[in-house]
């Protein structure tokens, strides 16, 4: 995991800040004045868009069969299985409460196997496979939940990272959080949603009559701890609490992750809303010991935590992994406000990553509750159905901005090159125009993570940044530019690249050579020894056509390296040195301008652990299909590039070597 000290962090954020004259939030009109009240009424009004639309007759007929055919459900559960009912569990219709899944428990009623539009039948017939589960907790009480994946996986494909999702409390059931498991599962992930204990269809007690939800909110620590093992567990490393549990009930049980070959072990993302923010916030740093599966060291296996309304601090778990949270204006029981909020209240437990040195994204969405991300129907948030038109709902305010940001943290974090949003993760999450007038006006969002090049993204009002113009792209696009905006290479074969992965990851090393330019004017290089001009590597293999980020180093302008300049001036050029490979590996980055074709050149070399090759797998052999593409860009918007066709003389045993076209 890429990280950072909090002194580095923080000099990078002071150096960014000063470059505005004040943050944005809060933005006019004047405190007290009609303009103002008047704006305040229109952004409280979206909390009436999801009920307002969900009157319309088409969503009354879905929302009633949907809670009719929930009912249904849950009796044919109890009559299959009485043990479901009466004690010990003590569940009934009506404990827990939402026991049965209908009226507001149904969520958003087109996710259902059997709706007509795309989230519902075709979802689950060509997109996903689902399986339920039933598990016991670390009191024996039942709990119940789904575990979902990617259809089509094949025994020998590669394996998926994986994510556990947590419900808020009270009413918050499994499906409310659906929107999340299906957008996980096209992204290709491995997902496992659940009632925690006290809470929808799992059981409302343990035997012995300990209560959950929020009569017990330990559950939400302790459950997620359970679920966590459950979603780790294996044929070879069963889930212990069934077998602790065994006599509890004559209920099946599911013994293991009935996907567990599908699952990356390395590779877990934890997500929860509500109490289950607080849940995740906490367990995400957890010491390994608190794990009956822990990682292959005994370690925390979580890497990367995301806590809807809102990411929170717990002494048991301080700030260990990259975290993003969401936060509302409104809350939990929305009013408007008479006067402006505290435009830093959202951002306690940012403050805590940022300053530990450790990744982190907060965000609160205009005009929201603490119901966007819990789909409830009739309960206050901004529009989450206005469109029923394909027979699922499509479109909204909020649920498509926490969709996007979410996603995104996930695949920043857990994702490996040629996997599906891996290359344009960072492009994702520093879309601030897409989103800026969704961004509150209140209360500020904010950013400090690096991108997989290395280089940080740091603000402290993301709207303010984003309205003043500010750009902040990453080191790496998702794909590579167009030939005709980079300086080629005038002779085919002038452009060497070679790539070694083997273990131990000191050996590992990644050289370009970039021969024979065409005319390279001083100029295009700008003056990275006077601090002026950043550098940036970006290699795209490209599958199917398409091209796909591997890897990315971002190399800082100026600096000191050993105690000497990294980047000096030389006749022709520039050229940077640093034995300590302390960015992204890079040893030496040499750079010669040419006045006449043929002249120009670059070279590239890093090596070691730092080049991030362990994290993201084996990097060799590369797909090739049907070229590789290398592309250095620097802070002044040139480019140098070369592509690489299949096949390369050398792909494979840990090896690429090529020269380019």
């Amino acid at each position: 995991m890429l990280r950072m000290t909090a002194h580095a962090l923080v000099g990078v954020a002071t150096l960014l800040l000063t470059c505005h004259p004040a943050l944005a939030i809060p933005e006019g009109p004047a405190e007290g004045t009609p303009e103002w009240t008047q704006r305040e009424a229109t952004n409280y009004a979206r909390t009436s868009e999801a009920p307002n639309e969900q009157t319309s007759p088409t969503f009354q007929q879905l929302w009633n069969a949907r809670s009719q055919s929930n009912n249904q459900d849950w009796l044919a559960r109890a009559l299959a299985d009485a043990s479901w009912v009466g004690a010990p569990s003590g569940n009934s219709n009506v404990t827990p409460l939402s026991a049965t899944w209908a009226t507001l428990a149904t969520g958003d009623p087109t996710r259902y196997p059997d709706s007509v539009g795309p989230n519902g039948a075709p979802f689950y017939d060509t997109e996903a496979q689902v399986t339920p589960v039933v598990f016991y907790d670390d009191g024996c009480a039942r709990i119940s939940g789904r575990v979902w994946a990617p259809r089509g996986w094949q025994p020998g494909d590669a394996t998926l990272p994986g994510i556990v999702v947590e419900n808020g409390s009270i009413q918050a059931t499994e499906p409310l959080y659906w929107w999340f498991a299906q957008a996980l599962v096209r992204t290709g992930y491995v997902v496992l949603t659940f009632d925690p204990r006290g809470q929808g269809r799992s059981d409302f007690q343990t035997p012995s009559g300990e209560q959950g939800s929020n009569a017990n909110s330990i559950i939400f620590y302790t459950g997620m701890v359970n679920a966590i093992d459950f979603f780790r567990s294996t044929p070879t490393q069963v889930y212990p609490h069934n077998l602790t549990c065994a006599d509890s009930y004559p209920t099946v049980v599911t013994a293991y992750n009935p996907f567990f070959d599908r699952v990356d072990p390395t590779r877990l993302g934890i997500a929860g809303h509500s109490l289950g923010a607080a849940g995740v916030s906490a367990v995400q740093g957890y010491p390994g010991d608190r794990f009956e599966i822990p990682d292959a060291d005994g370690g925390n296996p979580v890497d990367v935590v995301l806590a809807w309304d809102s990411l929170g601090l717990n002494d048991d778990g301080p700030p260990r992994v990259p975290a993003m949270g969401h936060s509302s204006e409104y809350g939990l029981t929305p009013a408007p406000f008479s006067t402006a909020p505290d435009p830093e209240s959202d951002k306690t437990a940012y403050d805590a990553y940022r300053d530990a040195g450790i990744p982190v994204y907060q965000l609160t969405i205009q005009g929201s509750t603490h119901y966007e991300w819990s789909l409830v129907p009739t309960l206050p948030a901004t529009s989450w159905c206005p469109d029923l038109s394909s027979g699922s709902c499509q479109g909204g305010w909020g649920r498509p901005m926490a969709e996007h940001y979410s996603v995104a943290w996930m695949d920043r974090w857990l994702k490996k090159p040629g996997e599906p949003g891996y290359g344009d993760a960072d492009e994702r999450l520093l879309a601030d125009a897409d989103w800026c007038p969704r961004y509150s006006f209140y209360l500020r969002s904010a950013r400090t993570f690096p991108d997989r090049g290395g280089k940080m993204h740091v603000s402290e009002d993301i709207r303010a940044d984003c309205l003043a113009g500010v750009v902040d792209p990453p080191a790496c696009a998702g794909a590579p530019l167009p030939p005709s905006s980079c300086h080629v290479t005038t002779q085919p074969g002038r452009a060497g690249l070679r790539i070694r992965d083997k273990a131990p990851d000191a050996r590992d090393q990644l050289r370009w050579a970039w021969l024979a330019g065409d005319v390279t004017q001083p100029a295009d290089f700008g003056d990275p020894a006077a601090g002026q001009t950043r550098y940036n590597l970006c290699v795209y293999d490209h599958s199917g056509g398409n091209a796909g980020l591997l890897t990315a180093a971002t190399v800082p302008a100026g600096g000191t390296c050993a105690g000497r300049p990294c980047w000096r001036s030389q006749s022709s050029g520039f050229r940077y040195m640093d034995g300590t490979l302390g960015q992204r590996g890079v040893k030496m980055i040499r750079l010669r301008g040419g006045t006449v074709p043929g002249r120009a050149s670059v070279t590239w070399l890093a090596k070691g652990p730092g080049l991030g090759f362990a994290s993201v797998g084996p990097v060799v052999p590369l797909d090739q299909d049907a070229k590789v593409t290398v592309q250095m860009t620097n802070s002044n918007g040139k480019c140098w590039t070369a592509d690489y066709s299949a096949p390369a003389r050398v792909n494979g045993g840990g090896r690429f070597i090529d020269k380019g076209d």
